[in-house]
């Protein structure tokens, strides 16, 4: 249910994106890649941008994820579930679920554009509608707050559940201890380790298809199936790391160390795979490899900045959860801006270098920074006042 969420949660968000796009009449431009003069016809349903051009503006829409801005209540709300209902030793395979929403994102692309092509924008809607009532049915039938609460689960399953949880998750409502969390080192940690993978994130997913179109000079017309591939990488990676961080958690790996460990793949290797993009110059191909294998490694997420939540609090994961969403979810606009004002002067590599590389240093800053003072150890404010009391 976890994935279903996160999957219905996008196809949302994405079919906003492209009704807006088809809403808009395309005009013939011209674009001037540094590597390669090209002139283009805006497709109007491409794979991942549109590009418009009129008079001396220059437009580009992208119709992909925004990864958690706005998550609002439904991924803090999943950061719940998944502390009350999943096991220690399997809660890298939950968290990993979280990546249902490229899928998500992926199918809609293609849906909503036919069905847009075929019989209008509005129907795009009425599709998506459709399908978001089916989920919620199956969800009111299906999910539960807790164990406890479910009206199919067996004893012996609960039992499991609660057994391995070893009481440091309650069903008790209570207040987050705000003050203690914002006191609380390894929750700024955390922050940080956060914001510096949605800062890449966002580099790529706004701000990659820009530079392939515009200059290396790649044809976005022939890219669609391509376009979704670093997303789609993103996502299958995701679920094998979570069963490889569960595989880890039951040889006895400490915690501490796969969290660490899997940052090297979640934020180091990215990073260096970012600074590189700019010193390929006009090697389309190799930019795109750069970009699928550099989005497919942060999959590593799911046991990195994903599931420390779990970690330090789980009984207030979602509260976590939702404040470094939003603190993170800033770089949405800090990042389009901070890349506009180094292509201000010129649509050039030399120009894109340093938004690039800031990326690469993002990704690897906030990786090193949790390497050294990360923790998994679970905090004193993780426990209710209830269960003090009782």
């Amino acid at each position: 249910m976890v994935f279903l969420t996160t999957y219905v949660n996008y196809t949302m968000r994405s079919n906003m994106s492209i009704a807006i796009v088809s809403m808009v009449t395309a005009q013939k431009g011209r674009v001037f890649p540094e590597c390669k003069e090209r002139e283009m016809e805006a497709t109007r349903l491409p794979g991942l941008t549109t590009t418009m051009q009129s008079n001396d503006t220059n437009i580009t829409i992208t119709t992909t994820e925004r990864p958690e801005l706005p998550n609002g209540l439904c991924y803090p709300a999943l950061q719940c579930l998944i502390a009350r209902w999943a096991p220690p030793s399997e809660k890298g395979k939950f968290v990993s679920c979280l990546m249902g929403n490229t899928l998500g994102t992926c199918i809609t692309w293609p849906l909503v554009g036919a069905v847009t092509q075929a019989v209008g924008w509005g129907w795009g809607f009425h599709v998506i509608s459709a399908q978001v009532l089916v989920y919620c049915v199956i969800f009111y039938f299906v999910a539960a707050n807790s164990p406890e609460d479910h009206k199919w689960i067996t004893e012996e399953e609960k039992n499991y559940i609660k057994e391995s949880q070893g009481g440091n998750v309650s069903k008790k409502r209570a207040t987050p201890p705000y003050k203690k969390m914002f006191t609380s080192m390894p929750f700024w940690i955390l922050n940080i380790l956060h914001f510096g993978n949605l800062w890449g994130l966002y580099l790529q997913i706004t701000n990659a298809p820009k530079y392939i179109a515009e200059v290396v000079g790649f044809n976005l017309r022939d890219s669609g199936g391509l376009a979704a591939m670093p997303h789609l990488t993103r996502m299958f990676m995701g679920l094998a790391y979570g069963n490889i961080g569960d595989f880890c958690k039951k040889k006895g790996l400490p915690t501490k160390f796969i969290r660490k460990f899997f940052v090297i793949f979640s934020h180091i290797i990215p990073g260096i795979l970012l600074i590189g993009i700019p010193f390929v110059e006009c090697q389309p191909t190799i930019v795109v490899a750069l970009l699928i294998t550099s989005m497919g490694v942060n999959g590593a997420a799911v046991l990195t900045n994903l599931q420390n939540p779990q970690d330090l609090a789980p009984n207030f994961a979602g509260s976590i959860f939702g404040i470094i969403s939003f603190i993170g979810g800033t770089t949405g606009f800090i990042v389009p801006a901070i890349t506009g004002a180094f292509i201000n002067h010129g649509n050039t590599i030399a120009n894109w270098t340093w938004a690039w590389i800031i990326g690469g240093c993002m990704y690897i800053g906030s990786g090193l920074i949790f390497i050294l003072f990360g923790s998994t150890k679970q905090q004193e404010w993780n426990k209710k006042k209830e269960d003090d009391d009782a």
